[in-house]
């Protein structure tokens, strides 16, 4: 599983579906390439599409990568089998964290 900013471009890759494209032919299964406030694109074995991200008022995005990451990492660890669906709601719930922590100042204060 890879989980890239748009900001990642591998050897040929221009666009996010260049870099999905890239990461699956390196056998990657399960890639997502996040785009700040744009929709996240993902590809898995049998599907792909596009999940949006929450609209929030933005204070800082310091360490809204890192946190949409443990996100999805929570979110996937208690799952046996991945699927697209599974997949897809583990992204979609880790861009609702990651949009609420961007609501304030600093990489912790939206915990409170």
């Amino acid at each position: 599983m890879a989980v890239c900013s748009a900001d990642f471009h591998p050897p040929g890759a221009r666009t996010p579906a260049d870099t999905l494209e890239f990461l699956g032919r390196h056998g990657v299964a399960w890639t997502a390439v996040t785009q700040g406030g744009g929709p996240i694109v993902w590809a898995g074995p049998d599907d792909g599409g596009t999940i949006a991200v929450p609209t929030v008022p933005v204070a800082d995005t310091l360490g809204a990568g890192d946190i949409l990451h443990g996100a999805l990492t929570h979110h996937l660890a208690d799952k046996r089998h991945l699927t697209s669906q599974g997949f897809v709601q583990g992204l979609h719930a880790a861009a609702l964290v990651a949009s609420q922590a961007c609501t304030s100042f600093g990489t912790r204060a939206w915990m409170r």
